[in-house]
């Protein structure tokens, strides 16, 4: 009977979950676009922000080419070694582990630039004044949606905190 109620129970869970699943990945949908839209305009609005992003950019699309410039090599020396021999074509294998290997490197070096292509809002920006209440806003909603590990929190409440010395910064050289 106790594994019957236990399936039961998993079954509810199953179903709630599902009912709920638009609105948990809604909730999860703008949270990833305000805290994106916040981190670029934060970057946006300071030249070393700026650069520093551009220059980001500039070394992902450089792994980029740099994947596809071993894959063709380790396709001419495919091809220039299977005339000499076939089984010396097994030393393009060296520039093939490179290809994959840069492949890899953008994937988890460029991940933050693709959640920020992919969620930042380019229509809207987040003003400097509002950005300290909107770091906190959010990090108070995650405290409060989920059981998120606190330093995520504590984070965002730090970001918030340096956002807004930075305006009182600005407001005071001014």
């Amino acid at each position: 009977m106790a594994r019957t109620r236990g399936r039961l129970t998993t079954f509810r869970l199953l179903r709630a979950l599902w009912r709920y699943r638009g609105r948990i990945e809604a909730h999860g949908d703008r949270y990833q676009v305000e805290l994106a839209t916040a981190v670029r305009t934060a970057l946006d609005r300071q030249l070393v922000g700026r650069v520093a992003l551009r220059g980001y950019r500039i070394a992902m699309r450089a792994l980029v080419v740099g994947a596809a410039v071993a894959g063709l090599l380790a396709l001419v020396v495919a091809w220039l070694l299977w005339q000499v021999e076939p089984w010396a074509a097994l030393a393009a294998l060296l520039p093939l582990a490179l290809c994959v290997l840069i492949i890899v490197w953008r994937f988890a070096y460029g991940a933050p630039l693709d959640w920020l292509d992919e969620f930042a809002d380019p229509t809207r920006q987040v003003s400097p004044r509002e950005l300290p209440g909107v770091l906190r806003e959010l990090a108070t909603e995650l405290r409060d949606v989920a059981d998120v590990p606190a330093n995520i929190s504590r984070e965002l409440d730090s970001l918030a905190d340096d956002a807004a010395a930075d305006i009182d910064g600005a407001i005071q050289r001014h």
